[in-house]
């Protein structure tokens, strides 16, 4: 196998974490908007944002599963 720099599990630990934040920052909008004001236009706009840029992460995810190694 070839020596490379490529080290996956550090990937991962680095998209883990940025998805805890990110989780911890969707959970204090749904306080927010539950306890602290009604959502506006401009807020549900960028919660389409949000769920779109999920739905092409999740795909990309996705797509990993079917990434072959090709040897080169």
């Amino acid at each position: 196998m070839p020596e490379t720099d490529f080290q996956p599990v550090l990937n991962f630990a680095r998209i883990t974490k940025n998805l805890l934040a990110i989780e911890s920052e969707i959970n204090g909008l749904a306080d927010g908007f539950a306890n602290e004001t009604a959502r506006t236009n401009l807020d549900e706009a960028l919660i389409d944002q949000l769920v779109a840029k999920a739905s092409e992460l999740q795909a990309a995810a996705t797509a990993l599963k079917s990434i072959v190694y090709s040897g080169s």
